[in-house]
């Protein structure tokens, strides 16, 4: 079982465009950044371009910027985002799936993964927020009823339900099921413990490492934050393609 996980995560990282998951996440975020950057100066500096806003001090203009503006910024950032957020999703586990289902990747294959996925990445995010409610409930009840051991209890249900979210996703993306199909299947016993192990074993890897990186990080002021930056990046792109490979090697019925 986890022989098979890291046969496929090893064929899947030898495709170079699969890195271009970490590029091209940098760029959208970037992107978006500008956007928002762009779109609250405006609204802030409406204000300063009036023709009898001229003032002796400058920093502080005669017309302050309208509230109104400020919260329609907001608000279509807020949209922004919210449009924004599954295509980014869609692009990132969908080229990570393809990956690992040995599909031939380049470096466009997250924009049309963006394109293609993108109403799985709603059914993702219907389940994360659900899965979320679920856990917030649990821990208001087991707090108010056992207070710190409830504290406790709701932490390893947490962990103990770390695999269920992975399962969701390599259903949605690895497998394309029908959102409720793939709710189901979240929940067979099955190959559920190896899924568990191994993500937890790669999480406790990741963070020595990462550990390890910041300790020699400190030591090199000026290449430092770089290479935590780009371990960070590397371990995301790799432990995402783990997860859905352990989801393939586990899997009831895995992806041919």
């Amino acid at each position: 079982m986890f022989d098979q996980a890291f046969a496929l995560t090893r064929a899947a990282l030898r495709q170079g465009a699969v890195w271009s998951v970490a590029v091209w996440s940098l760029v959208f975020f970037l992107l978006f950044l500008l956007v928002m950057t762009l779109t609250m100066g405006a609204a802030a500096a409406v204000p300063l371009l009036h023709p009898f806003s001229l003032h002796p001090r400058p920093f502080f203009p005669m017309y302050p910027p309208n509230p109104l503006r400020v919260v329609s910024a907001m608000f279509l950032i807020l949209l922004l985002a919210v449009a924004a957020g599954p295509f980014w999703m869609a692009g990132a586990y969908g080229t990570l799936a393809d990956a690992v289902l040995g599909t031939p990747l380049d470096w466009s294959s997250f924009w049309s993964n963006a394109r293609r996925q993108y109403g799985r990445a709603w059914g993702a995010i219907l389940y994360s927020v659900l899965f979320t409610v679920a856990v917030l409930i649990v821990a208001l009840v087991l707090g108010v009823v056992l207070h710190v051991v409830g504290a406790i209890l709701t932490g390893l249900l947490v962990l103990a339900a770390l695999a269920l979210p992975v399962r969701m996703v390599g259903g949605l993306f690895l497998r394309g099921l029908a959102w409720g199909e793939a709710l189901r299947e979240t929940w067979l016993p099955a190959g559920y413990g190896a899924l568990w192990a191994g993500l937890v074993a790669y999480g406790v890897l990741a963070f020595l490492a990462m550990l390890v990186l910041s300790g020699i990080a400190a030591f090199l002021p000026i290449l430092g934050p770089v290479l935590v930056l780009v371990a960070d990046a590397a371990l995301q792109v790799i432990g995402g393609v783990w997860s859905l490979a352990l989801y393939q090697a586990t899997s009831r019925t895995p992806v041919s």
